[in-house]
């Protein structure tokens, strides 16, 4: 659900075609090969598809609340918010914005990683339409994951910068725009126990079959995306 115009991408396009087709002559190539440039341009569709789905869910979820369904200085507070580290992007008990001092002995860790309503909607979403049927199953959809996460992070900077309306046109979601984030946020994941990934994946009613690790945090969006220590305290949101 991740990836890179590269030779990693053939290796993958190899593999499903070899898959769905077995004993086809098809040799996947970078380039010069219009079946690949064909399943390359579906997969940039599909994530095109992702940020697009992720406007709609922040935009429902604004319209269904009763304090910012009308209020645009609630809404963008909300926005300024989410776009915290430990904001509701991602997390279900999200850190509250009063508290900014990760280092003070008092500051309330946010629980409930990748659980925030805004990640499961995403991922049942993806599940339902894109995932479900699928002739394969080979690991832990930690790539859609990391897609829905950056998806809902990027609209939400949108909306702030609309003043927490919904723009009336949605720019592409694209690997060369947004891959940094996203490698990022596969490799934070996948820092995560087996058991744990596995609890959380099972609120998207996604089935597992095996799992993959891999990638390198880019330095420059790790600060972005800070997880919480192991060993932090379970306090979840405060008062």
């Amino acid at each position: 659900m991740s990836f890179k115009r590269d030779q990693q991408l053939v290796i993958l396009v190899q593999e499903v075609m070899d898959m769905v087709y077995p004993g086809n002559n098809y040799k996947a190539k970078l380039h010069g090969d219009a079946t690949f440039d064909t399943l390359y341009d579906h997969m940039c569709e599909t994530q095109n598809q992702i940020g697009k789905k992720a406007f709609s869910v922040i935009d429902e979820f604004f319209k269904n609340d009763d304090k910012l369904c009308d209020d645009l200085e609630e809404r963008l507070a909300y926005c300024k918010w989410a776009l915290k580290p430990h904001g509701p992007v991602i997390y279900s008990m999200p850190t509250l914005p009063k508290y900014t001092d990760l280092k003070a002995a008092n500051y309330p860790w946010p629980n409930g990683i990748y659980e925030s309503h805004f990640i499961i909607d995403m991922m049942k979403w993806i599940n339902s339409s894109m995932l479900t049927g699928s002739r394969g199953n080979f690991r832990r959809p930690v790539g859609a994951i990391a897609l829905s996460a950056t998806a809902i992070k990027q609209a939400f900077k949108v909306f702030a910068k609309n003043g927490g309306k919904k723009p009336t046109q949605v720019t592409s979601f694209s690997e060369g725009r947004w891959g940094g984030d996203t490698t990022t946020f596969i490799t934070l994941i996948n820092k995560l126990a087996p058991a744990h990934l596995d609890k959380i994946i099972a609120l998207y009613n996604i089935p597992l079959d095996g799992s993959k690790k891999g990638g390198a945090v880019d330095p420059a969006h790790e600060d972005k995306y800070y997880m919480p220590p192991e060993n932090m305290p379970k306090s979840g949101t405060a008062s």
